[in-house]
């Protein structure tokens, strides 16, 4: 038995905002049909900054798909190539703010899983999220990097009274933004295994401020067809009051009899 994967998104501007700042990837890679890279990004920044930031996120971290150094590269080797790739992003996006003082300042959010057979490497910096639903069960993979989410790591703040608190709205990590030092940059990077009927959920926070991980789940249960689920998903946004920019992504793992190799996506750029 082998495993392969279909992946569907969608994204909304919301019902405040004038612009989608948001932008996302999923694709396979050319060269290794084994190979799989998917990521959301949540843009900040005046005027149309931080849809230019969003958007150099997604296209260096999309180039990385069809690199030779990921062919032979192990576990630790992947990891280490993802961190030094998100890096180099954070200091691109450093630079185009430098170049244009209309976009000084401007900087991202980056989640990211690249999959490899029954693998799943990711790295992350901000506070879009990745998420593993399995047997009914939703996951939070990634930890936020929000002023919130520090409060709780030193003990300042319950766990349960952070989705709430006001500066859970202020990223304590981003790439781009001219206020982290390269060298102070901390990307979180980890490994997951990949299993058959598994969902992995990626997305903006759009999604999980105007819908409870309950509610996720019900409409993950109730829907077979993933692309009515994250439709599902988008309108219950919308409905609880679409404050944000909204993207969502399910990679969902297929059990088939045949080895398929996976099916090459169309990559998406905003």
């Amino acid at each position: 038995m082998s495993e392969s994967m279909q992946a569907v998104w969608t994204t909304d501007r919301g019902l405040i905002k004038k612009n989608n700042e948001d932008a996302y990837f999923s694709g396979v890679s050319e060269i290794d049909d084994e190979l799989s890279l998917h990521l959301v990004a949540d843009g900040m920044g005046g005027h149309a900054s931080g849809e230019k930031a969003s958007a150099i996120a997604c296209e260096k971290m999309a180039r990385l798909l069809d690199s030779h150094k990921l062919l032979d590269a192990d576990e630790d080797a992947m990891k280490l190539i993802l961190d030094q790739r998100v890096h180099a992003i954070h200091r691109a996006i450093v630079q185009a703010g430098e170049d244009n003082e209309d976009d000084a300042g401007m900087g991202t959010t980056l989640t990211a899983l690249l999959i490899r057979g029954n693998s799943g490497i990711y790295a992350h910096v901000g506070d879009s999220r990745l998420y593993s639903f399995f047997e009914g069960s939703l996951e939070q993979i990634t930890r936020d990097h929000t002023q919130a989410q520090v409060l709780v790591q030193i003990g300042r703040l319950a766990p349960e009274k952070a989705q709430s608190h006001h500066l859970n709205q202020v990223l304590s990590q981003a790439l781009g933004t001219d206020t982290v030092e390269d060298e102070n940059l901390e990307v979180d990077v980890g490994s997951v295994n990949v299993r058959s009927g598994e969902l992995f959920l990626l997305c903006s926070d759009g999604l999980y401020d105007m819908v409870s991980e309950q509610e996720m789940v019900a409409i993950l249960q109730q829907c077979s067809e993933r692309a009515e689920a994250i439709e599902k998903l988008k309108a219950l946004a919308l409905e609880h009051g679409g404050h944000d920019n909204v993207t969502i992504m399910l990679i969902e793992i297929v059990q088939t009899p045949f080895s398929l190799g996976l099916k090459k996506l169309k990559g998406l750029f905003k």
